[in-house]
């Protein structure tokens, strides 16, 4: 999963910086460094934002195609 993917998928979901990083258990300053692509999306990070906004593959799928 790369920045634009994981910041298209929090605006989808209705969420702001603070609510995906308190969702995620994670900081909000972390969040907003994988989307400037200042940092790199952990593994563990990836899973958490796929098991809490239940997330299917074909979802993700569908996401990649419309952003291209």
């Amino acid at each position: 999963m790369d920045a634009k993917l994981f910041a298209v998928i929090r605006k989808l979901e209705g969420l702001n910086q603070d609510d995906i990083a308190k969702i995620l258990g994670v900081s909000q300053s972390l969040i907003a460094k994988i989307e400037k692509g200042e940092r790199s999306i952990t593994h563990e990070v990836s899973r958490r934002l796929i098991t809490e906004l239940n997330l299917t593959p074909e979802k993700i799928s569908e996401i990649k195609r419309l952003i291209g």
